[in-house]
């Protein structure tokens, strides 16, 4: 298969997967709903979007040659849900932080 089309499966394929996860973020918790939370949690999302396909590249290409070619697509995959569940916990505890210091 050719690498280009293995990379983007790879990214089609876990799309889904992202989707649920940063509508998740983004709904909860529920309260407080205003202008400045919307803007950062899609700020955080895109962020961890673009991190995990920079993630997904680099593990592509680092199991390059190693076993046969179904584990380039578990390594990139692997290390692109790292990365997006590794932003959305920092952009998560941010934004519990913003939320108790805005409340008060």
């Amino acid at each position: 298969m050719n690498q280009t089309v293995s990379f983007n499966l790879a990214i089609i394929l876990f799309l889904p997967t992202f989707c649920v996860i940063a509508g998740l973020y983004c709904w909860l918790p529920t309260q407080p709903r205003n202008r400045m939370r919307w803007i950062m949690d899609f700020s955080v999302v895109a962020i961890a979007f673009v991190l995990s396909l920079l993630a997904m590249g680099w593990g592509f290409h680092r199991a390059e040659g190693v076993g046969a070619p179904i584990w380039q697509q578990a390594a990139s995959t692997l290390a692109a849900y790292a990365m997006f569940l590794g932003v959305l916990g920092i952009g998560g505890v941010s934004r519990a932080y913003w939320l108790r210091r805005t409340s008060r």
